[in-house]
């Protein structure tokens, strides 16, 4: 399985799950068999992913799971 295959595979693993409007974020071959996808969820900032795992040999997810917080959201400091 190559990036655009896990990418694929797991856009539409996102849709099936009610995530419409994901956004990929990342995708890592983590090992030979095994693509970790991670997709933005709605609203965009929110800091809520979706990180799914992979595996390139049976084209299945093994693992998907949802995370809140993980990014970092910047805060412009008021002005004086």
């Amino acid at each position: 399985m190559g990036y655009q295959d896990a990418v694929d595979l797991g856009s539409t693993y996102a849709v099936q799950q009610g995530h419409e409007g994901a956004e990929l974020h990342q995708a890592e071959r983590v090992t030979p068999n095994l693509w970790r996808v991670r997709f933005g969820l709605a609203p965009k900032g929110s800091g809520r992913f979706l990180e799914l795992h992979i595996d390139g040999k049976t084209g299945t997810v093994v693992k998907s799971e949802e995370l809140n917080g993980v990014g970092i959201k910047l805060i412009p400091s008021p002005k004086e």
